[in-house]
């Protein structure tokens, strides 16, 4: 997987957007993060239910993902995802 530099990408209704450093969307032509899904598995992440405390884990092939439902940085029902 590829990310962006801050190790952080925001998956929108399907759609990858840049995250900055403070949890805020920005805009593809100012940041853009690409995810290369090594298996279907790992597509299927689907979004996390509740407000912008509810938090989800995985254990994928190329590492160790957190996910945070952040509906005021992003959109609502949006995803952020962290490398760790």
């Amino acid at each position: 997987m590829l990310w962006d530099p801050d190790g952080t990408i925001c998956l929108v209704d399907g759609d990858i957007a840049g995250v900055g450093s403070n949890g805020n969307a920005v805009g593809a032509s100012q940041k853009r993060a690409t995810v290369w899904y090594e298996n279907e598995d790992i597509a299927r992440f689907g979004i996390l239910p509740g407000g912008s405390h509810s938090k989800a884990e995985w254990i994928a092939d190329s590492g160790y993902l957190v996910g945070s439902a952040d509906p005021t940085g992003c959109k609502t029902h949006a995803v952020t995802w962290k490398l760790h």
